[in-house]
């Protein structure tokens, strides 16, 4: 185990090189993807944060392998990892960017991770540090030019719940970062998959504090797929923060200063399956123009 030393902050970050970057906004599925990267791969999937801010390595497969998942006990749990896991776009600074073989990212609907936040009573305040940090993981992703894969939250969790057609996402991730045996990784996921959210409570239900902080955000996940179902005073404060949103991501007057250069662009490129149209949600966001500012 690694633990905290002050001498780390005092040198540049240690920065794994040639690896695999999954990236995600909090609340987004990355646990998921990482303990499907897990079972594909048999290789652990690690956090960028461990060797930088020294705080030990824990991933899933330590924890769940070790208690009981059955879907984790193949994986080499103290190998080189298949990835390594951020919610920062600046992950960079923990990475070695010039060498970096494949770059995913998760990505949910901006709405629900909205309606998230409300359900938490912290959407007000929320909006700013929100539209920065999602948009800022859509920048990174776009600016990679390297190999890359985007995911959506919706796919996943649908394929996950699916025998017969739950493997899409989990090929185009073996292929991507080229596991080998992509067919038999594939149909382990296949084997594994389809019952895994069944496991997982069973495991969390009797569990020690080994895995309290992933059954904590598992349990979250649980109530939070359904976060786009509001109900009539909530949905109010979600549909106005959403109204809000979208015109932080309009396309400014000449000569004013964009909140995030290129954020119109993102939108329309990565997030009109989410509801973004840029006439009507431009034209219905006008009016709080100068409150998202």
């Amino acid at each position: 185990e690694v633990h905290h030393s002050p001498a780390l902050e005092l040198v540049s970050p240690l920065r794994p090189s040639a690896s695999n970057v999954l990236l995600s906004y909090p609340g987004s599925g990355q646990h998921l993807t990482r303990i499907m990267l897990e079972i594909l791969s048999g290789k652990p999937v690690r956090d960028v944060n461990e060797l930088s801010r020294g705080t030990g390595s824990n991933p899933f497969c330590s924890c769940f392998g070790a208690s009981g998942l059955s879907a984790l006990k193949h994986v080499q749990c103290f190998g080189s990892p298949i990835a390594w896991a951020s919610h920062l776009e600046d992950y960079g600074k923990f990475v070695d960017m010039h060498s970096v073989n494949a770059l995913v990212l998760v990505i949910r609907d901006y709405r629900a991770l909205i309606a998230r936040a409300s359900r938490a009573g912290r959407v007000e305040g929320f909006l700013p540090s929100f539209f920065y940090d999602y948009l800022s993981l859509l920048d990174s992703f776009d600016r990679f030019r390297g190999s890359k894969l985007l995911i959506h939250f919706e796919d996943l969790v649908a394929e996950q719940k699916d025998k017969d057609t739950g493997s899409v996402i989990a090929s185009k991730l073996a292929k991507l970062l080229r596991i080998a045996d992509v067919e038999g990784a594939v149909a382990r996921w296949r084997k594994e998959g389809g019952g895994l959210f069944k496991q997982l409570s069973e495991v969390c239900g009797s569990q020690t504090a080994l895995c309290s902080h992933y059954c904590i955000n598992f349990a979250r996940s649980q109530v939070n797929n359904r976060d786009r179902d509001t109900g009539p005073g909530e949905n109010h404060l979600v549909e106005s923060t959403v109204t809000r949103f979208h015109a932080m991501m309009c396309p400014t007057s000449v000569g004013e200063e964009e909140l995030l250069p290129g954020a119109h662009r993102l939108a329309q490129k990565y997030l009109v399956r989410y509801g973004w149209n840029t006439e009507r949600s431009c034209q219905t966001s006008g009016n709080h123009q100068d409150s998202s500012r």
